[in-house]
């Protein structure tokens, strides 16, 4: 099952680019996919500390503003990012988010930590200077 997760890992950017449906499918199986797959082998392994990270806001990534010529609606009026691509960003750490709240009364012993990457970006790209 690794190499299932692996790969939809690396296609996010091809799912993202293509249909809702596959942001639906993405969304809804990748974290069931992880919850039973790697993190539990991780454990079964005798991982003790785990982080699990989230994705970041997808519709902020420079190779798909440059790429994509949306209609000005379609992209967000304070950060400029995609809100389409956000929002499937947003709805997948929500789903991995509550697979991992399933998965930790499974494993008492185990810490299980999701990784938030996805808010330091949006608070990067809506205030940029405060970081410089």
């Amino acid at each position: 099952m690794p190499d299932v997760i692996q790969g939809i890992s690396d296609g996010v950017e091809v799912a993202i680019a293509s249909s809702l449906l596959l942001t639906y499918l993405f969304a809804r199986c990748q974290p069931r996919l992880l919850m039973y797959g790697m993190v539990q082998e991780l454990i079964a392994e005798g991982a003790v500390d785990l982080i699990v990270p989230g994705v970041m806001p997808t519709g902020c990534f420079p190779v798909y503003l440059n790429m994509l010529d949306m209609p000005a609606h379609e992209y967000g009026a304070r950060s400029g990012c995609i809100r389409q691509y956000n929002t499937f960003s947003w709805v997948h750490n929500a789903h991995l988010k509550r697979a991992l709240e399933k998965l930790r009364p499974k494993h008492p012993n185990v810490r299980i930590i999701y990784g938030d990457y996805y808010t330091p970006v949006v608070q990067f790209m809506l205030q940029p200077e405060k970081f410089g």
